[in-house]
């Protein structure tokens, strides 16, 4: 008889968003290993959607899709740049906004629990973010006997951008709380599950490393054999430092005949942007869909990926995709030595350098962006999900 697995994921088919990309290729992937799938989501305007993924899920996949109230006919402005506004009145309503809408802002879903059903289900699969998705899961199962393996894309209490203490306060008991229920503890980043696992020794046992896996295998011919090198960004750079390679792209370009073209896509702050214009060598495109996105891996020679501050336990969702190609990956860390930096390293397929300006060899890189590179099919998506399978004995 054929598995059902209800899979909860607030994020799904969503623009510009890493956790809808990860949910919609592992729900594909678990259809294709022969389990059967119904994903529970928010309702979300069309607008909100990426065209891409929409048309890319699986037909087989049973979708509820629940009302969030407000959210779910609200269509933001689709800025790619970011404008920062620190001001009293604007920290004192992102305050307020955390505070209300708990646990997200897509809580509207909790009111429906009576359209979810958990009759023939063998498995429950709850996705963040958004955190909504586990207390919705949670909620629905009470004191069911049905398995709950939980996927956490980044830990709850340490979200820095948090700022309310009372709300970090009853994460912490949630949080904990939501870890207790679960059979299964899923981390998509390995640094975060040492984390959590010497915070929560109790829990210790029931946590696994369940890398995101890429969305789409980019297998294409290296363009590059000589003239200008095509460097290619794709995500958001609120919080990340693009100034040293933008000045070491500079740099180069000065002294050597081979010159480096930097392209970003992705959300960027207005400071940036403006420094954007200043140099000849980098081009900006705005924010891009997930198409869009993987016909530039296509086209580009090689990638570059910047990690976040210092200190930080999560691993950009963009890696994986990265992974999913042929091409050259330039690795910018702030800390090379921390838990982040030794994984990186650990995959052997990054060429990493510390971001900073006298760290990094664009040089060696150049040289480096002249071999083909293996594609690692550890991080594809029928791998990522036969390893959950395996993992809870499905």
């Amino acid at each position: 008889m054929t598995k059902q697995v209800l899979y909860v994921a607030t994020l799904f088919r969503k623009k510009n968003c890493s956790a809808s990309i990860r949910n919609v290729a592992l729900v594909n992937a678990l259809l294709n290993s022969g389990v059967a799938v119904t994903v529970v989501t928010v309702k979300y305007p069309r607008e909100v959607l990426d065209d891409y993924l929409v048309e890319q899920v699986d037909k087989r996949v049973t979708l509820i899709e629940l009302d969030a109230g407000a959210l779910s006919n609200y269509i933001p402005t689709n800025r790619a740049v970011i404008t920062t506004n620190n001001s009293f009145s604007a920290r004192v309503k992102s305050l307020l906004k955390q505070i209300y809408y708990f646990p997200s802002i897509d809580k509207g879903i909790l009111k429906h629990l009576n359209q979810v059903s958990l009759a023939q289900i063998d498995l429950v699969i709850s996705s963040s973010d958004s955190k909504t998705s586990h207390v919705f899961a949670a909620r629905l199962i009470k004191s069911s006997t049905v398995v709950w393996a939980q996927i956490w894309g980044d830990p709850w209490e340490h979200d820095i951008a948090i700022k309310s203490n009372f709300n970090k306060w009853r994460i912490r008991l949630l949080e904990k709380k939501l870890l207790t229920k679960a059979n299964y503890i899923f981390y998509v980043s390995l640094p975060t599950l040492k984390q959590m696992q010497k915070k929560y020794r109790e829990f210790a046992s029931k946590m696994t490393f369940l890398p995101r896996s890429y969305f789409k295998e980019i297998n294409s011919e290296i363009t590059y054999k000589c003239g200008n090198l095509k460097l290619l960004y794709t995500g958001g750079l609120n919080g990340r430092n693009i100034m040293p390679i933008i000045q070491s792209i500079v740099r180069h370009n000065t002294k050597h005949d081979i010159k480096i073209e930097l392209t970003i896509l992705g959300k960027v702050t207005d400071e940036q942007l403006r420094e954007f214009k200043l140099h000849q060598c980098v081009r900006y495109g705005g924010s891009a869909s997930l198409q869009t996105t993987l016909k530039a891996y296509e086209a580009t020679d090689s990638l570059l990926f910047i990690s976040n501050s210092s200190g930080a336990n999560q691993i950009p969702g963009k890696l994986f995709d990265y992974f999913g190609t042929n091409k050259p990956i330039l690795a910018l860390l702030e800390n090379d030595a921390d838990e982040v930096g030794c994984y990186i390293k650990s995959t052997k397929r990054c060429l990493v350098f510390k971001n900073d300006t006298t760290s990094i060899d664009l040089v060696q890189f150049i040289e480096r962006s002249r071999l083909k590179h293996d594609i690692l099919t550890q991080f594809s998506p029928e791998t990522v999900a036969q390893k959950l399978i395996d993992i809870v004995d499905f």
